[in-house]
């Protein structure tokens, strides 16, 4: 009966010598992939915190939006033009930012805004067509060409609300607007 022994750790060469060793390479390897994993689960961790809930198109719906969200519909952050019905609030700490718009309402929408909303190109909020347009804004909503824009409007800005525009044009533009 012939009896081998169990390599050791480190044992490269004899008898003992059954099992490979991980030499520098396969370590290296190793230490890359678990390094790509951290990172695509911190990745993924912040994405899932980061949007506005439900995502759009959708209608009817109560949207939370928390964190950071960035361009989620195109270059909108938030919304399209085929929404209806919405209640949107981005809470406080919160932005919502888009390379056109930042939120962008669709039709009779709610957009109640404790935090910031950016759109960079157009508009921080834009209403659609002819309907009704609801702000109640106690952040800062900015835009490149207006701070808001909707053909109704019926805006609450609050004593720690701010619009503004980068082009200085008006910071909300309507046909007919109420101010509270």
């Amino acid at each position: 009966m012939k009896v081998l022994a169990v390599a050791s750790v480190g044992e490269k060469s004899g008898l003992r010598a059954r099992t490979p060793v991980a030499g520098p390479k396969l370590i290296l390897r190793r230490h890359a992939m678990m390094s790509a994993l951290l990172l695509a689960s911190f990745a993924m961790s912040g994405r899932a915190q980061a949007d506005c809930t439900p995502a759009s198109p959708v209608s009817n719906a109560t949207v939370d939006c928390t964190g950071a969200t960035l361009n989620a519909n195109g270059t909108n952050g938030y919304g399209t033009a085929t929404d209806s019905g919405n209640t949107i609030t981005v809470e406080s700490g919160a932005t919502v930012t888009g390379s056109a718009n930042g939120v962008r309402g669709g039709l009779q929408a709610t957009v109640i805004n404790l935090g910031t909303i950016t759109g960079t190109t157009f508009d921080g909020i834009r209403g659609e067509g002819g309907s009704l347009l609801t702000v109640d804004n106690s952040g800062a909503v900015s835009g490149g060409s207006s701070g808001i824009d909707a053909t109704s409007l019926s805006l609450t800005n609050r004593s720690s609300g701010t619009i503004s525009s980068t082009s200085g044009a008006a910071a909300s533009s309507a046909r007919s607007a109420s101010r509270g």
